[in-house]
């Protein structure tokens, strides 16, 4: 029954699910929505699960989430069939039947997105990355990648992978590192530590430090709130958090600040939009001494000043990097370019984590590791 049709998740997918799915003649009864404070939103009320006594209304999934992330029974298909819906079609299966759901989800022009489609691809600067690519599942993935971008139907979608982002278990980043030196820029509110000390107690690694930068005021204090959690079970580990972003240069910038893991610097063209000040620094002015050995970059598309801020650490250190590829459309070829023109001595691969490609990531390698 047309008029029997919900959507899980009312944010920005979901309303891209209702454009898509009213284009072709359907009804949208409801949103379904655990966290969401609005109770209505575009015309149609918002419910949690448990106010919904007709379990036989069909509900598509439009929250895409990590495959890791979600374990055996925690993926929201699963959840709401214990809940007794019949009919649940999750975020692939619910793409697939509608072809309109993700030029809709596209035109909302997030990350990798924000540009016009001609703008997604540069063939000539991706062919260089491509040859700077070590093992075939990454060649695999670009062109899968560049595949979806030239036209992002559900027959080229990139399906994400089911490694551990930062961590994954089908590169051996590691190899040579005995005691991890850890940088984790963009440390949100300590998401990435538990990867890490997780890393660690599975391999029997050692690890000397973990500096984390956050430049959310709300991140930061539930940063903190991990770093004392995780030092508390390994206190002969250094754990050290800083307000502050990373950039090429020790600075004050502007900054949006919204307490989400999409807070970031503001550019220039958006400056009118800045909610205040952060100070950012170079990681070779801060932190060239303490010669780390892992940095992961996950900035919001600060990456590139970030990478120019350490381009000496990179060159004369050459630690083993984790570098988000797709804040930017052009992170895609222009950052895997820059660290090999600053150090051309990596293998590098490519991995995404997540739906519509996000959490793309560059992992460098340093190349004397693998021999």
């Amino acid at each position: 029954m047309t008029d029997k049709i919900a959507i899980y998740g009312a944010g920005l997918n979901g309303r891209a699910f209702q454009e898509a799915l009213e284009s072709e003649g359907l009804i949208i009864g409801c949103f379904i929505d655990q966290f969401i404070k609005d109770r209505e939103i575009n015309g149609k009320p918002v419910y949690r699960i448990d106010e919904i006594s007709d379990k036989n209304i069909v509900v598509y999934v439009s929250v895409a989430l990590n495959p890791v992330a979600q374990g055996d029974r925690s993926d929201i298909v699963s959840q709401l069939n214990d809940f007794g819906f019949k009919s649940v079609y999750g975020f692939l299966d619910s793409i697939r039947k509608f072809k309109k759901i993700l030029p809709f989800i596209i035109s909302n022009k997030l990350l990798w997105m924000n540009s016009e489609p001609d703008g997604y691809v540069d063939n000539c600067e991706l062919a260089k990355v491509r040859r700077l690519l070590c093992d075939k599942k990454s060649r695999r993935l670009l062109d899968k990648i560049v595949s979806f971008r030239s036209k992002p139907t559900a027959d080229n979608y990139v399906v994400p992978d089911k490694e551990t982002e930062y961590f994954p278990a089908d590169i051996d980043l590691l190899a040579s590192v005995d005691r991890l030196r850890f940088i984790d820029c963009g440390a949100y509110t300590g998401d990435t530590i538990r990867s890490v000390m997780d890393y660690a107690n599975k391999t029997g690694k050692s690890i000397d430090y973990i500096v984390s930068f956050e430049p959310d005021k709300k991140n930061y204090t539930k940063l903190q709130e991990e770093l004392v959690k995780q030092h508390s079970g390994a206190d002969k580990v250094i754990m050290i958090g800083y307000p502050a972003g990373v950039w090429s240069t020790n600075k004050t910038l502007e900054f949006s600040e919204n307490g989400t893991s999409s807070s970031s610097i503001m550019f220039s063209d958006h400056a009118e939009e800045h909610s205040g000040k952060v100070q950012v620094i170079s990681l070779d002015e801060t932190l060239y001494s303490a010669s780390p050995n892992y940095i992961k970059m996950d900035i919001e598309g600060a990456e590139r000043e970030a990478l120019l801020g350490a381009r000496n650490m990179i060159r004369d250190q050459s630690p083993v990097m984790a570098i988000c590829v797709y804040h930017k459309p052009h992170d895609l070829w222009e950052l895997p370019l820059l660290v090999n023109s600053i150090n051309s001595e990596y293998d590098m691969y490519l991995r995404t984590h997540s739906h519509m490609c996000i959490s793309t990531v560059l992992y460098c390698v340093p190349r004397q590791q693998n021999k």
